[in-house]
């Protein structure tokens, strides 16, 4: 069995990278063969733990500025909610050298299964489907709500297009029972939930001692930091003891910083880079904060529960279908920066609770295990394949 995956680039910081590189794994060992193809073309450094039986292609695709460029003509042409907007999408994909070249490497390898990560690779995939020996899996990673109503972003411009794009796909992998519900109502697509997996075995469990506040990702907009240093500024308040920790890099740390600054919150906030040794960072802090604008799933949050975090979060669907079935944490009006320093207050006024609720959470983790997800994709592969 062939497998191969179509991503932006597995050398990356990043939930999708990480997930990519777990399920590659998982798929690798279980006996297929397993290869990733990267339209991204940058420097070729193992940021996680990749498989070395796995061949990584380097073949440069300027995906988003395709994306871009069909989208504007798709708008302009007011199609963006017909086929039409769809079938222009696949049509003019076709011209590209860079494409004819894909359909190439896809068939020369023999490929049995083709699948795209993240909705873009949706759309390339659907534009060539025809073309390639492979049957093709969609693999979303954003909410229905994300990918639909992001101004600018996503698919902003192209929900027909998707639409359209989604009938030339075989699956497509949601992360959630609510996404999976709109797909099909939507998009009438042939969709399956498939949750993504945590991503190590945590065998050292907080020991809730650290009066600290943790969270983990990418400093951008999407991610709510900002929101939570604001939250954490009117925890303060009210609270001089915790603290909070901020794990991440990206293009908003010095705007970040700039609020710690201005909200007299340094010594008690921090940002801190990424971290080979990320689950020391759980295991030293206390409560996992997740303030997410949007998020398909939150790999962080599954991490951190298996570490022994209780969760406060907004109430994204991703949070209300898996911690609002149990005792974990917290949800609190979403976007509401007030009401999530109350839920930050309230978690830790209650010690007993809070050890209940990490015992809940550490139980709920390893439901999400990669031998239990893995399995999962073995068997939707395998129906796949039973199906020509």
């Amino acid at each position: 069995m062939k497998i191969c995956f179509i991503t932006d680039t597995i050398f990356m910081h990043g939930g999708v990278a990480r997930v990519t590189t777990n399920i590659s794994n998982f798929l690798q060992g279980y006996g297929y063969q397993v290869d990733i193809i990267n339209t991204l073309i940058c420097d070729e450094k193992k940021v996680y733990e990749l498989d070395n039986r796995i061949r990584v292609i380097n073949h440069s695709i300027n995906v988003n500025k395709l994306n871009k460029f069909l989208g504007n003509i798709i708008y302009f042409a007011g199609v963006e909610e017909t086929n039409i907007g769809g079938k222009l999408n696949c049509k003019i994909r076709n011209y590209s050298n860079e494409i004819k070249q894909l359909i190439k490497l896809l068939n020369e390898n023999e490929y049995d299964v083709v699948i795209g990560v993240h909705y873009k690779y949706t759309m390339l995939l659907a534009s060539i489907s025809d073309k390639i020996i492979a049957k093709t899996i969609s693999w979303q990673h954003n909410s229905y709500e994300a990918y639909v109503g992001t101004k600018r972003n996503y698919l902003w411009r192209k929900k027909g297009a998707f639409k359209y794009a989604l009938s030339k796909i075989d699956l497509n992998f949601v992360l959630t029972e609510s996404d999976k519900k709109k797909y099909n109502d939507y998009f009438d697509a042939n969709t399956i939930v498939m949750n993504n997996p945590n991503s190590f075995n945590n065998n050292k469990i907080s020991k809730l001692v650290n009066k600290k506040f943790i969270a983990v990702g990418r400093l951008v907009e999407q991610k709510g930091f900002d929101i939570l240093i604001e939250a954490f500024g009117e925890f303060s308040k009210y609270n001089d003891d915790w603290t909070l920790d901020i794990i991440g890099e990206g293009d908003l740390k010095e705007s970040l910083q700039a609020q710690i600054h201005k909200n007299e919150l340094e010594g008690r906030v921090r940002i801190k880079p990424f971290t080979e040794n990320i689950k020391r960072e759980y295991t030293d802090s206390t409560v996992f904060v997740l303030s997410s604008r949007y998020e398909g799933w939150g790999l962080v949050w599954i991490e951190a529960m298996l570490s022994g975090l209780p969760i406060v979060c907004f109430n994204l669907n991703a949070c209300k279908e898996v911690i609002g079935k149990e005792d974990v944490g917290i949800i609190v009006d979403y976007i509401n920066s007030e009401d999530l320093a109350r839920g930050m207050l309230s978690i830790i006024s209650d010690n007993e609770r809070l050890n209940i609720r990490s015992k809940n959470a550490i139980k709920l983790a390893k439901k999400f295990s990669i031998e239990n997800i893995g399995q999962k994709w073995v068997e939707c592969i395998g129906g796949l394949l039973k199906d020509e």
